[in-house]
């Protein structure tokens, strides 16, 4: 119904003949119950009501087709090109839609001396670059993508899905809009993780935390600085490990190792550039692995399921903005496709990021679902790769710029685990995907 109806085919010798025929009939026929059912009223309905002849519009299948079955033979295909859902948004529509999803708009501009005052670049600055009439020279809306409303698509999606994403992950717990279930932390290798709060200065004290194992086997605990600071020097958050232990559910020790000891057992120190995070520091006397960003990482094999306690002796620089080192624990999966608690809810959000932009209910193990979560899995194994520092804006081609009125603090913006520039990317996937720029 998103097109004008088909007109009466003339040339019998065309080829596509029949196939028009045949739409051109069907068409007549819905036109022809619609009309009498209007003047006798729907359903036992009265007469001439407006609001039961749209409904029963909309009911049709030439609105609500969404898919076929089986192949189609050229004749069909031309005979079903136009029927049900799948009509470009307009600009208008598309600014609409993204305000309504996200809260945000593109480039949206407040000015209280136009008639509507609040404006942006989609129903203004591109408004007939994608599409869209001035009602002068252009009066008919464009009805398929051309190469520029492709780009401009790309463009508002480049420029809103990493804010869309950082604003989602800094919002209180009530407010969040989509990444409910999940944490910025969360990765695919992820089993269980915990963030500890470093609120000790210049001397190490016990934190202790539980850890829930479903999955035994050869594992790896990482000791991530959620929040580096600071260009590496000592004014820079600093996390200071003395030693850590980790003990099974029998309360048997796994695993104790000192600060200085933590590379000699096969561990290993990574920094954004692949460099070692870190090194052996005698801070106030305290022998210990001192790191301001990056990751240490030791392997460990778990014979049983349960809850393993850790209790990591530490303490840690504290900035004067007040803000204490965070550091985030986890037990990780060597292989992203291992069935790791982290998959299952990676895999739990982009269902349901398919179902809120694309409108599509999809099963946890459909095929589309998974190429969603290799698609994930191939970008953040990517933005590991390239040495990219730990943040969202790690470049000068990355660029986070926020709404107006609202400002990205530095740590809003810092990515320990490349996690918040992978959904930015994923969300980018989202917002050009053909299902949600038609409907």
């Amino acid at each position: 119904m998103s097109e004008p109806l088909e007109e009466a085919p003339e040339q019998i010798t065309d080829e596509d003949y029949q196939a028009k025929l045949s739409i051109y009939e069907a068409q007549q026929e819905t036109v022809d119950d619609l009309a009498k059912k209007f003047v006798e009223g729907f359903d036992g309905g009265l007469p001439y009501n407006i609001k039961d002849l749209m409904a029963e519009m909309i009911m049709s299948n030439w609105f609500r087709a969404k898919s076929v079955e089986s192949p189609l033979s050229a004749d069909r295909e031309t005979s079903l090109a136009t029927i049900g859902i799948g009509r470009l948004l307009t600009p208008e529509e598309l600014a609409l839609k993204i305000k309504a999803l996200t809260g945000l708009a593109w480039g949206e501009t407040i000015d209280d001396s136009r008639l509507d005052p609040r404006y942006d670049n989609l129903k203004d600055q591109f408004n007939t670059y994608y599409g869209g009439i001035d009602s002068f020279g252009i009066t008919t809306r464009a009805t398929e993508l051309t190469a520029l409303m492709s780009n401009v698509a790309l463009a508002q999606a480049l420029e809103m899905s990493c804010p869309t994403v950082i604003m989602d992950f800094t919002r209180s717990t009530n407010d969040i809009k989509f990444f409910k279930d999940i944490s910025k932390h969360t990765t695919p290798l992820t089993e269980v993780q915990v963030q500890i709060d470093i609120n000790q200065q210049d001397t190490s004290i016990a934190f202790n935390q539980e850890l829930l194992i479903s999955n035994t086997g050869s594992k790896k605990i990482r000791f991530n600085l959620d929040n580096p600071s600071g260009n590496g020097n000592q004014n820079s958050r600093r996390i200071f490990i003395d030693k850590f232990e980790l003990k099974a559910p029998n309360g048997t020790s796994v695993l104790a190792l000192e600060g200085e000891d933590l590379l000699t057992v096969g561990g290993s120190a990574i920094d954004q550039d692949g460099s070692t995070a870190g090194g052996v520091s005698n801070d106030n006397g305290i022998t210990s692995w001192a790191f301001t960003s990056g990751y240490l990482e030791i392997p460990v094999t778990l014979q049983t399921s349960g809850t393993y306690q850790l209790t990591v002796y530490a303490y840690g620089n504290t900035l004067s903005d007040g803000i204490h080192p965070q550091l985030s624990t986890s037990i990780n999966n060597s292989e992203p496709f291992s069935g790791s608690m982290g998959e299952t809810l990676i895999k739990n959000q982009l269902k349901e990021l398919h179902a809120v932009f694309l409108g599509e209910e999809l099963a946890i193990d459909s095929e589309e679902l998974s190429a969603s979560y290799q698609l994930l899995v191939t970008t953040w194994q990517d933005r590991w790769a390239s040495d990219t520092g730990f943040n969202v804006q790690a470049s000068t081609e990355e660029t986070c710029t926020p709404p107006e009125d609202v400002t990205f603090s530095d740590d809003d913006l810092v990515d320990p685990q490349h996690m918040l520039a992978t959904w930015s990317r994923m969300m980018l996937f989202f917002m050009t995907d053909y299902k949600f720029l038609h409907e």
